[in-house]
Order: C-alpha cells, then sequence, then structure tokens
C-alpha cells in the first residue's frame, strides 16, 4: 500500500556527457598528459599563482612541452533528456530532492536496488493488512490466527531477492513484521470503513503528469495510509504531506483529510495514528516543485546529497557507483 511493488523497470538512458570532475571524462587520456597536468596544477599551487587559468602553463613552460597542455577541451554542456521525468510520482520527486544523484542511478541509469530489510518489513505488512481488508470488503472478516498461510505466502514473495544484514537478518524481520501485522489488524483495521484499497491514480499537476498509489480511502473520503518504522514519527514529515498533497489533487473522492497509521516496531510494538488536514500552501508547493524537479532532472545536473542521515551503505544501494563517479567515501 503505497508501495509499487512489481512496477516494471526504468528504461536505461545514456549517461549526461562528463565534466572535468568526473573520473569517466580522464579515464581515456594518455599518462604523459596527464602527467603534464598534474605537474601544471602542482606548479601553480607551490607558487601560489592562482590568478590565471589553472589549466594554461606560464609563458616559460609553453617551450617545454607545446603539445601536452595546450589542446585540453572545454567539456560539452550537458544535453537535455526530453524522456527523463515524463511522468513523475511523490516517491521520485521526493528523492531526487533528497539525493538528485540516487534519482539518476535507479531511474536514469538504471542500476539494481534490491530492497532491504526496512523496505520488506513494510511491504509484508502492507500486503498482509491488503489482504484482510480485501476479505472484509467480500463479507468475510478473517481472525488473525487464520492468516498463518497467506502469511508465509507474503514474506516469501516480498522477501525473494532482497539484501538483509547482519544488524537485522531476515528471520528477525519476519518476526517483526508479523508482529507489526497482528497489532494493525487487531488494533485499528477493524475501525475502518474501507471503500478503496491501493487506489491508483493519475493526472497532471502543473502540467506534469502524476501518479500515485493511495493505500487506503474511507467512507467520508479520508486518505488512510499506513506505515512501519523503528522509531515512533512525532509529525508528519515535508515529503509524505507532498505526496498527501498530490492525493488531495488526484483523487476526486479525497475530502482533503488523511491520517497516518504507524506500526512502530519497537521492543513493544506501538501504533501511532497521527491526523493531517493538506491546506492550500501545501498544494502550491506541489504545484511549483513537480515542474521544477522535472527541468532539473532533464537538464542533467545531478549531486550527491553526502551530509544526509541516509546517505549510508546501510540506506543506499548505490554507494560504490557514486563514489566512483563523484569521489570520495561512502560509510
Amino acid at each position: 500500500m503505497g508501495l509499487t511493488l512489481n512496477a516494471p523497470r526504468p528504461v536505461v538512458m545514456p549517461m549526461p556527457p562528463p565534466r572535468l570532475t568526473s573520473y569517466r571524462y580522464w579515464e581515456d587520456w594518455q599518462p604523459e598528459y596527464l602527467h603534464a597536468i598534474h605537474a601544471t596544477l602542482t606548479r601553480v599551487i607551490d607558487e601560489k599563482e592562482r590568478q590565471g587559468d589553472l589549466f594554461t602553463p606560464p609563458r616559460e613552460a609553453i617551450a617545454a612541452m607545446p603539445c601536452l597542455v595546450g589542446h585540453i577541451p572545454t567539456p560539452p554542456a550537458p544535453e537535455k533528456n526530453a524522456t527523463l521525468g515524463g511522468t513523475l510520482s511523490p516517491s521520485q520527486v521526493n528523492m531526487f530532492l533528497g539525493c538528485s544523484a540516487k534519482w539518476w542511478f535507479r531511474h536514469g541509469a538504471g542500476l539494481p536496488d534490491p530492497k532491504g530489510g526496512a523496505l520488506v518489513r513494510g511491504s509484508v505488512v502492507h500486503k498482509l493488512a491488503e489482504y484482510w481488508f480485501r476479505q472484509r470488503l467480500g463479507g468475510v472478516t478473517v481472525e488473525v490466527d487464520d492468516l498463518a498461510a497467506i502469511y508465509e505466502t507474503i514474506w516469501e514473495k516480498q522477501a525473494e531477492g532482497a539484501q538483509f544484514t547482519k544488524d537485522e537478518p531476515a528471520d528477525v524481520v519476519k518476526k517483526q513484521a508479523a508482529t507489526l501485522a497482528k497489532k494493525y489488524i487487531e488494533e485499528a483495521a477493524p475501525e475502518i470503513d474501507v471503500v478503496a484499497l491501493e487506489r491508483k491514480v493519475s493526472g497532471e499537476i502543473a502540467g506534469v503528469p502524476v501518479i500515485g498509489w493511495i493505500d487506503m480511502l474511507d467512507a467520508e473520503g479520508r486518505i488512510i495510509d499506513l506505515k512501519t518504522a523503528k522509531v515512533k514519527p512525532s509529525g508528519i514529515e515535508p515529503g509524505y504531506a507532498f505526496q498527501l498533497a498530490t492525493y488531495r489533487q488526484l483523487e476526486p473522492q479525497s475530502n482533503g483529510k488523511a491520517r497516518l497509521d504507524t506500526v512502530v516496531a519497537t521492543k513493544t510494538p506501538q501504533l501511532v495514528t497521527i491526523e493531517y488536514e493538506v491546506s492550500v500552501k501545501d498544494q502550491l508547493l506541489t504545484q511549483s516543485l513537480y515542474p521544477l524537479v522535472r527541468e532539473g532532472m532533464r537538464e542533467g545536473l545531478y549531486f550527491p546529497n553526502r551530509g544526509s542521515n541516509l546517505c549510508s551503505r546501510k540506506y543506499c544501494n548505490f554507494a560504490d557507483a557514486c563514489c566512483k563517479e563523484y569521489g570520495g567515501t561512502i560509510a
């Protein structure tokens, strides 16, 4: 719910032309050229001669190496790719704003991005809750103790191809997901009058085609979203408010109100419910950001956000590609 679990792989796009700061720009140069450039840079830095172009040798050095440093071409401006961002989603926009390099590696370059333990836990809870609600819509209320068989089926499907860690091995995640799903189905689900599940919405916002998936819509037109977390949420995050503002505009039956249900994988599992109402300002933000983000995607300028607390090998599958492309290290 809220996750496109079986979405097709993105079309692989060509990488934008490399700049001087990219390893791809230099990888085909002959060693003697690179040594000459390095010597020029070293001399300028040592003599503190930063007044001119670092890549232009002083006059006295021109005779010594006339062919090595005088023909460094100016890198071409990146070409716009009008196919990128053809149809956007709130998750794509949030990813691009959080780390445009990560967005490129996944949606532009099409690098593999296997699920981790947190995503598997969340998708399993979503799928089991969805199964329970669909049974009730069909006139059958399933007892939690009777969900064991379907839980195993859901787990096997959602855990396939996932990458688990020593801190969160598969058996631990599986047990957590079962506990969280049980808590939600017993404590929250019976009171929800659901009329739509996993509803796909689509339309245009500020001229940009946008799609999304609504977890649940109740009889009053309220959007209800189910999430899992390891830490108790204290409020609505900006990225989620952006998602709700998007759904408010794309779902005709939405009344602008929403409820976020979070089951928290603490030692004693918790259910946290937060009410929210989409404002005009929330919707204006989507009107501004969708076209700007699409323009940024097509300009071909992608930067890693190394200051983010999500910039970690634990949370990002593109760490190696990122370090190779931009340099630096990622722990």
